[in-house]
């Protein structure tokens, strides 16, 4: 792929991450998004465009839906909901220096900052109340 074909697809992938909300999109969705553009693209150059998007911070994964949002803020703490994959992202400052602080006791070394975290929104808890 060459660089301009890269770029136009990155402005369009990250348009169509910014139009879903906070909704995060998998592969299989920026593939769609990426045809839509014009672009025949094979999973192995979503996989390289996308971490092209994350070296550059202007994407991130989350982990537990391996999914894909635009990277909008310093925020350290996803906060993803388990029924509707909706996510939220917070910061929270004293959290990352706490956990560089707490990892060499475990010999351990922090390579990534994103702490995620499961539950329910409430949307959906309102939702399951209702149901009940």
């Amino acid at each position: 792929m060459g660089c301009s074909t890269f770029f136009s697809l990155r402005s369009g992938w990250i348009h169509g991450l910014q139009t879903t909300g906070q909704q995060a999109a998998e592969r299989f969705d920026i593939a769609e998004q990426a045809g839509a553009l014009g672009a025949h693209i094979v999973a192995n150059q979503i996989y390289r465009t996308l971490a092209r998007l994350i070296d550059m911070r202007a994407v991130l994964r989350i982990e537990t839906l391996n999914a894909y949002i635009v990277y909008q803020s310093a925020a350290n703490i996803c906060l993803v909901c388990s029924d509707c994959h909706m996510i939220e992202l917070v910061e929270m400052p004293g959290i990352r220096g706490a956990i560089v602080d707490a990892a060499p006791a475990s010999h351990f070394e922090v390579l990534k900052g994103l702490i995620e975290a499961q539950g329910q929104c409430v949307d959906c808890r309102k939702f399951g109340l209702e149901a009940e």
